[in-house]
Formats: C-alpha cells, sequence, structure tokens
C-alpha cells in the first residue's frame, strides 16, 4: 500500500470537489483524492493539477491509509444515499475516534 501522508483527503470528484482539490493544493496543501470512476482522477491529476500534490487512488483502502492521522476526509458526493454508502464504507478503515 502507498503511504503518501496526505494533509487530508477529498472523495468526490466533481466540479466542486475537484476545484476544492485545486485550491488547497494551491495553498501548499498534499490532497488524497477518490472518485468512484477513474477517468475524473486521471483529467485531475494529469490535466489540472499545477503542483503534483494531488494523489488519486481507484482503491477506498490505499486512499485511506494514504492520509495523516488524525485522518480528515472530506465528501463531497450527492447528498442522500450515497453519502451514507461512502460513510459505511468508510467506517471499518478508519480508526475509532
Amino acid at each position: 500500500m502507498n503511504n503518501v501522508n496526505a494533509d487530508i483527503g477529498l472523495i468526490g470528484l466533481g466540479v466542486m470537489g475537484s476545484s476544492l482539490a485545486l485550491n488547497m493544493e494551491s495553498h501548499g496543501f498534499t490532497v488524497a483524492v477518490h472518485n468512484r470512476t477513474t477517468p475524473q482522477i486521471d483529467n485531475l491529476i494529469n490535466n489540472r493539477s499545477k503542483s503534483n500534490n494531488i494523489i488519486g487512488f481507484a482503491n477506498l483502502e490505499e486512499f485511506v491509509c494514504s492520509i495523516k492521522k488524525p485522518r480528515k476526509i472530506m465528501l463531497m458526493v450527492v447528498a442522500g444515499s450515497v453519502v451514507d454508502d461512502y460513510i459505511n464504507k468508510l467506517i471499518p478503515l478508519i480508526d475509532k475516534g
């Protein structure tokens, strides 16, 4: 597994999520990103990232492991069941508390 030590993780690379990741990167943060489909990850990293401080993960477990503890993960996905689904997937991968 990749040990990146990103400052923050962001799930969801739509217009708002990708813009937020780019903004955090431009302010010196290393951002781990995950999206349910990989073309958005590839586009953000290969075409839009300016300082190569955005690291993409298709695998959710690798994404979580790449973030410094205490882990900070933002969900920028469609409200409702998609948020609930991601929370349920994340809970077994993160430390209690």
